[in-house]
């Protein structure tokens, strides 16, 4: 009979205990931040794509002439 009294005594102890955790999540605190590193990643996919897409294309200069009796540039690789 002791044994059933410790019992029911400690569960209503635990009842007169205020609570830890609240009913409802907070949203700073739970959902807030992966909102903010889905947001930040978002950012970061959006820069990456933005600097690919090529821009505007100079014209090359126009190549010199080649001398009279000079090699061509890379000719003993060749």
């Amino acid at each position: 009979m002791g044994r059933l009294w410790r019992r029911s005594a400690a569960r209503a102890r635990r009842r007169l205990r205020p609570r830890t955790e609240p009913e409802r999540p907070r949203f700073l605190l739970g959902t807030a931040p992966f909102m903010l590193l889905i947001l930040a990643m978002m950012v970061i996919a959006v820069s990456i794509i933005v600097s690919a897409i090529p821009g505007r294309r100079y014209e090359q200069p126009k190549p010199q002439p080649a001398e009279v009796g000079t090699a061509p540039p890379g000719w003993l690789t060749r």
